[in-house]
């Protein structure tokens, strides 16, 4: 659509889109609050998928919104033999899911409410 090549994040450049140079913990930074992503106790009642943006402070340094929780993300890299490795937190998960280091593979061709993706280009957005 905007004539730019693009692609999934290899597993490293996930992990330093959501860590950022300094190595936090967690997008936001080393401290945690389960208000800060979408999680398991975000709030109240069953977890349901939430807006992208929808909190404000799951924001990397490199302002990549949702890298703590939301969704859990492919990326380009093989875990082990027909896996492929799956980055962040999901919207039914607990605060170790949630971390930056986290980690977790998956056969391609599985398809789960909580799995989606991100994309990354070396082309910036055009000047308008």
């Amino acid at each position: 659509k905007e004539g730019r090549k693009v692609r999934l994040p290899t597993e490293e450049e996930w992990e330093k889109a959501a860590r950022g140079a300094d190595g936090r913990s967690f997008p936001w930074g080393n401290g945690f609050d389960p208000t800060f992503a979408r999680m398991r106790r975000s709030t109240p009642g069953t977890p349901l998928p939430s807006a992208v943006g929808s909190f404000p402070v799951d924001r990397s340094v490199y302002g990549c919104w949702d890298m703590g929780g939301g969704m859990r993300e492919w990326t380009s890299s093989l875990l082990d033999e027909g896996q492929m490795v799956l980055r962040g937190g999901t919207w039914g998960d607990d605060t170790d899911d949630l971390r930056s280091a986290s980690r977790s593979g998956l056969q391609p061709e599985f398809r789960y409410s909580f799995v989606s993706f991100r994309l990354a280009t070396e082309s910036p957005l055009p000047v308008r």
